[in-house]
């Protein structure tokens, strides 16, 4: 895989993009906190003025990465962020930090993610053979876990040490980074492109085709809940606590830094380990009427 020059342009542009990525948790959350009046309610509009956009624009975001060839989608998307925290390391560095323009900035970056992640889901497609996809998407797993590792520890040593201004601005130049390296990796023609049909007829139809699966939107709705009490933890409560009662920044940053050496863990042995059909289920299962777990399962199964 490493002797191929596209993969390795990928493989590179996805390791500093996380790397950016894993500098922003810790220098946003308390350069938000360390402001002159600041709250745990003030983190949580920044961070929902994020968010929002993330899951609102997701859907076209799809749509745009099925139309557009898709590295210049993830062009877009990672340029989007580089402005973003460009943006919010200024205001913080200035020392004149608005609500409402933290929030405007930090709804770019989450648009910015919209319209990025369905391209980097689809691109791995374009640019590694079927038969080595497994292997491709281990390196990167690999790649982008020690890339969060690294970042957490050297973003959480620059908000300790300099400022979380700079550790922002450090994510917005390795954003710009793996634009230009993302912009480099050759795609084949995009089968989709100059498609005479609307994008609200292809999000009417991508809507139809999710809830006609029912193991698809039960799965959605369990990762929503998952997700929404680990945002709740890792983006608030976990740097409000660290602040109030840990030492401040480098304790979080060696929270979130032992988290990522566990998914370092994780991906060596997805690099091992190679069973043929990872979600299957013995036929000889049958769920229990009233366990919420077995249904889940049983619907996994049966979809």
């Amino acid at each position: 895989m490493l002797r191929d020059r596209r993969f390795d342009l990928f493989l590179a542009a996805r390791t500093i993009s996380m790397l950016g990525s894993a500098f922003a948790p810790v220098a946003l959350a308390f350069g938000v906190l360390l402001l002159p009046g600041a709250t745990a309610g003030t983190l949580s509009v920044v961070l929902a003025g994020e968010a929002i956009p993330a899951v609102v624009f997701l859907l076209l975001g799809g749509v745009i990465g099925d139309r557009f060839p898709r590295n210049r989608v993830m062009m877009a998307g990672e340029l989007g962020n580089a402005i973003g925290y460009a943006a919010i390391a200024a205001m913080l560095l200035s020392g004149w930090a608005p609500v409402p323009l933290l929030v405007t900035s930090a709804a770019l970056c989450g648009t910015a993610m919209a319209v990025l992640w369905p391209a980097l889901t689809a691109i791995v497609v374009d640019v590694v053979p079927a038969r080595r996809r497994q292997t491709a998407n281990a390196l990167v797993g690999l790649a982008q876990n020690i890339a969060r590792v690294v970042g957490l520890v050297s973003g959480g040593a620059m908000v300790v040490w300099i400022g979380a201004g700079a550790s922002l601005a450090a994510s917005a130049g390795l954003f710009a980074t793996a634009a230009v390296l993302i912009r480099l990796v050759r795609v084949p023609g995009h089968p989709d492109a100059g498609m005479s049909t609307s994008v609200l007829s292809e999000l009417r139809e991508g809507w139809d085709e999710f809830r006609s699966r029912q193991w698809l939107w039960v799965v959605v709705v369990q990762f929503s809940l998952l997700v929404l009490a680990l945002q709740a933890a890792h983006g608030v409560l976990g740097p409000v606590v660290a602040k109030a009662e840990l030492g401040g920044a480098a304790a979080w940053t060696a929270v979130l830094a032992g988290e990522a050496v566990g998914m370092v863990g994780g991906v060596l042995l997805a690099l091992r380990v190679r069973p043929h059909r990872p979600i299957l289920w013995p036929r000889s299962f049958r769920p229990h009427p009233r366990c919420c777990i077995c249904a889940s399962v049983w619907v996994r199964r049966s979809g």
